[in-house]
């Protein structure tokens, strides 16, 4: 029926922007029993408050932000719950459980599809029919989006600050654009670039600190696991002195010096794939004497070629008083991640069965209190290991295995030493372990529902 709107003109100063309020009175339901009036907000954005407003608005005034712009905080938060109901809603895609951001078709009757979200950004991994119903849905929602790109050995994708290339090898991941933004940590004030490109001026060594280890953290949970360690330990240094800037800047000097290392994929053998979680921990290694613990999850086939999929360096939150207490909560980290992963590439790829799941340890005491009914004077640690034992029990870790520490890629995410291991496992895309022990069981199908407890039924004592 009409429109109003109130509008503030502002200079165009760093930091603001005009402020557009534009109310709308429609009739809801029109030529219906239900018809109402009702007024909509069309647009309404500003970055700063100024003094002018309280002109316009009363105190105690709510402001909804309906159609949210780059530079709001709700704009991330209003793309991705648009286009994450657009993809579980107009494309029947499913939610994985092992992170909300990762969607999959379930029905094969629509397509092979794998959609990976970063707030309204998407990387595909589909075959025609649901890529042609993808762009079809995409269309029919009216949802403005630039043309998709195609990854082929001549035209690279770049995804979440990364560039993916095909290559005759395999699929290839780098971050060398980010790697150029790090600078080592000065002992006096200097400016820092952060990974937009945005220039910060006259930093504080704290502040370079900081904003530089952030950056190869972000670099190292990507696409360079080596430096996963390094960069961990360096969080733990609240107040950073001469000798942790030192060890800071020595582990971003490798990353500047190697700006195109990154993971490789190759094809492996559907029929024969296997998760493997490679656990380790430093007991007692860290400034205040808590341990590190640290996984590497691989998915390799009969091979041996295989393909990294997730890792982590973090520091325990629970002290422990022996090897095995951190080498158990190493285990159960790991575990957790593994089980997620297995979970999900059981639904992504359509698998009749479980992924095969084995673990393997360079810790014989851990290895021997799960496969041999062991038990420690640590009494804590019980509820973990009865957790992995049954676990173990009912096939949900398929192999349980005691490795050498020298063919142990998860060493590296402990260590601040070189790890051949992990070199190895990210140049060749091949696995060489050396077993020391393990426990050969045929495979035995499991009913998921639990046993019903019977328990004993008290006597009656006789009468008198």
């Amino acid at each position: 029926n009409g429109v109003y709107s109130n509008t503030l003109k502002k200079k165009n100063t760093t930091g603001h922007a005009y402020i557009t309020a534009r109310f709308v009175n429609e009739v809801k339901n029109n030529g219906t029993d239900k018809a109402f009036e009702k007024s909509r907000l069309v647009v309404q954005a500003y970055n700063d408050e100024g003094k002018e407003i309280s002109t316009i608005f009363s105190r105690r005034t709510f402001l909804k932000v309906v159609r949210p712009l780059y530079g709001i905080p709700e704009a991330g938060n209003h793309w991705f719950r648009t286009y994450h109901n657009h993809h579980t809603e107009n494309l029947n895609m499913d939610v994985s459980t092992y992170d909300p951001c990762l969607l999959h078709c379930s029905d094969s009757k629509q397509g092979f599809g794998i959609i990976g979200m970063q707030t309204d950004d998407t990387l595909i991994v589909a075959n025609d029919t649901f890529a042609a119903r993808e762009e079809e849905e995409i269309r029919r929602a009216k949802i403005l989006c630039k043309p998709r790109e195609q990854l082929t050995t001549d035209n690279p994708l770049k995804f979440n600050g990364a560039v993916v290339t095909e290559t005759a090898q395999g699929i290839t991941l780098t971050q060398k654009r980010t790697c150029s933004h790090i600078r080592p940590v000065q002992d006096q004030a200097a400016d820092t670039t952060n990974s937009r490109g945005k220039v910060r001026k006259d930093a504080t060594p704290q502040e370079q600190y900081i904003a530089q280890r952030a950056l190869g953290a972000y670099i190292a949970s990507m696409s360079q696991p080596e430096a996963s360690f390094d960069l961990s330990y360096a969080a733990q240094a609240t107040d950073p002195q001469k000798d942790d800037i030192k060890a800071l800047n020595k582990r971003l000097q490798w990353q500047i010096d190697n700006p195109e290392r990154g993971l490789r994929f190759v094809e492996l053998d559907v029929q024969t794939l296997r998760l493997i979680a490679f656990v380790d921990a430093s007991f007692a290694n860290n400034k205040d004497y808590s341990s590190q613990l640290g996984y590497v999850i691989v998915l390799a086939d009969e091979a041996n070629n295989a393909n990294i999929l997730h890792w982590s360096s973090t520091k325990c939150k629970r002290i422990t008083r022996s090897v095995l207490g951190s080498e158990t909560y190493a285990l159960a980290n790991g575990f957790d991640a593994a089980a997620a992963i297995k979970s999900t590439l059981t639904q992504l790829l359509h698998l009749t069965e479980p992924l095969p799941l084995i673990v393997c340890t360079d810790s014989k005491s851990l290895y021997e209190c799960l496969v041999k009914l062991g038990t420690t004077h640590e009494k804590r640690l019980m509820i973990d290991l009865m957790c992995l034992r049954q676990s173990y029990e009912r096939q949900e870790i398929t192999e349980v295995r005691w490795i050498d520490g020298n063919s142990n890629p998860a060493d590296a995410m402990t260590k601040s030493k070189p790890c051949h291991a992990l070199q190895e496992l990210i140049d060749t895309n091949k696995l060489r372990i050396n077993v020391d022990g393990w426990v050969e069981r045929s495979v035995t199908t499991r009913s998921p529902e639990p046993k019903a407890v019977r328990f004993a039924t008290l006597l009656e004592s006789p009468k008198q």
